[in-house]
């Protein structure tokens, strides 16, 4: 007996048994294999309050809305608001109270939440309230600081970084906003910059004048803040002429006893120095 011709169709075939017998095998359909289902596990978590964040520079109550969910499949993911009912961060040595209204919230990754955060910090001393406000979502992360009575951003950094409205060095004159916001290493905009330094250099205060001639006449000062009242802090000039009284090294001191009287001294090394008596007032 001759083998029939093999007949096929979509997903099956046809097959000669030993003495002309035909046998039909159907093939798999990968299709119709289904993959197990991936589970998703969730958490439903209750804590309106009472919800405690405490460190060394952080004491926060939290409390989390009620419909907040932890799902994990694959990867963790939250959904839900994280709200500040009362607390405190330190920041540069600032303590910062975190307003109430204050919100974190998650709608999926854990890494990306949309925040929006207010902290408020009182200068007794300069009587200025400043208000600093976080918000954003991922990398487009905004900082916006304010102040009461309303203050430019760079005085604000400046009060934030040394408790004062403004620096004055040498005759008196104030510095100018820019030069002001150049010479605070501890202002918020350069934030992670001070931070590198404060690990090695304490240092608030880093300000370099250039020469009439290149480098000759150029002056260095560095200095901290020991308090928000005084200040200590090193003045280099580069050929400075000791026989005339020009001191290449100097080390300054200021107390500031209140808004408009503070005590100013300095000596160097060419043993001149002076101790002045302050009085100024803003307009």
């Amino acid at each position: 007996v001759a083998p029939r011709p093999a007949v096929g169709g979509s997903g099956s075939s046809t097959a000669t048994r030993p003495g002309g017998e035909v046998a039909d095998a159907v093939e798999a359909d990968p299709e119709e294999e289904e993959e197990a289902p991936q589970r998703t596990y969730w958490v439903n978590v209750n804590a309106p309050r009472n919800l405690w964040v405490k460190g060394s520079d952080v004491n926060v109550e939290l409390g989390l809305s009620e419909d907040f969910r932890v799902e994990y499949r694959e990867e963790a993911r939250l959904f839900g608001e994280v709200r500040v009912l009362r607390g405190r961060v330190d920041v540069l040595g600032r303590r910062f109270d975190v307003q109430r209204d204050s919100q974190v919230r998650f709608t999926g990754p854990a890494t990306v939440p949309y925040i929006n955060v207010t902290a408020e910090h009182r200068n007794d001393n300069a009587k200025v309230t400043v208000f600093v406000t976080i918000r954003g979502q991922g990398r487009d992360i905004t900082l916006k600081p304010t102040s009461d009575p309303p203050l430019p951003e760079s005085e604000i950094y400046t009060l934030l970084a040394t408790g004062r409205r403004t620096l004055e060095r040498g005759s008196g004159a104030s510095m100018t906003a820019s030069a002001q916001a150049a010479s605070v290493v501890g202002s918020l905009v350069a934030n992670e910059a001070r931070k590198a330094l404060s690990e090695k250099l304490p240092l608030d205060v880093l300000s370099i004048e250039a020469g009439d001639s290149g480098l000759a006449g150029a002056k260095l000062e560095v200095g901290t803040y020991v308090t928000d009242k005084i200040y200590v802090g090193y003045t280099g000039r580069v050929g400075a002429n000791l026989q005339q009284g020009e001191n290449a090294n100097a080390v300054r001191f200021e107390y500031q006893f209140n808004p408009r009287w503070s005590l100013e001294g300095q000596y160097g090394d060419a043993r001149s120095g002076g101790l002045d008596l302050i009085w100024s007032k803003e307009y």
